[in-house]
């Protein structure tokens, strides 16, 4: 068993609306072009990762059931979200990759920015006994982020530790 799964939360296009905000302030083409590229960045990131950390599976967490046989989707194991809003999806996928993995880190797709240093800092402070990471964000993920931690702590019972990952300069 791996000791570490790393999900990313994607949606199919197609089959579900994607960067709806970011369509609404450009054109649709603009902002499925720019899912499709954060995307692949995010992907470029996570397999870097997974080179030089060699305990760790990735995962696509997919909205859609029917996504599951998109080859979009190709390269990392698949697993679905479930229904529910936002806090059940990642309850259920961080519920079912613990029962997998000693450590599970949930990330969105679209997280162009994310830089392999922002999981070295993860993993050491998941390793030394810290039980809720959270990373940065340049929009509403902070928010999310809490919302999902308060969802955690209630459904686990306990209560959890927070380490802030401060963004990379470059």
């Amino acid at each position: 068993m791996q000791d570490f799964a790393i999900a990313v939360f994607v949606k199919t296009p197609k089959l579900s609306p994607i960067k709806t905000r970011l369509a609404e302030s450009t054109d649709r083409a603009f902002s499925d072009e720019f899912y499709h590229h954060s995307v692949k960045a995010t992907e470029e990131v996570v397999l870097t990762v997974q080179e030089q950390f060699s305990n760790l599976c990735p995962y696509w967490a997919i909205a859609e059931e029917q996504g599951l046989t998109s080859e979009l989707w190709s390269g990392f194991e698949k697993i679905w979200q479930g229904d529910g809003d936002l806090g059940d999806r990642l309850f259920q996928v961080y519920n079912t990759l613990k029962k997998r993995h000693r450590f599970v880190i949930l990330i969105g797709a679209d997280s162009p920015l994310i830089h392999i240093d922002h999981f070295s800092e993860t993993f050491k402070s998941l390793i030394s006994g810290t039980n809720f990471v959270l990373g940065p964000a340049y929009d509403m993920v902070d928010s999310i982020c809490l919302v999902a931690h308060s969802i955690f702590q209630s459904r686990f019972g306990k209560k959890f530790d927070i380490v802030p990952i401060p963004p990379v300069l470059s």
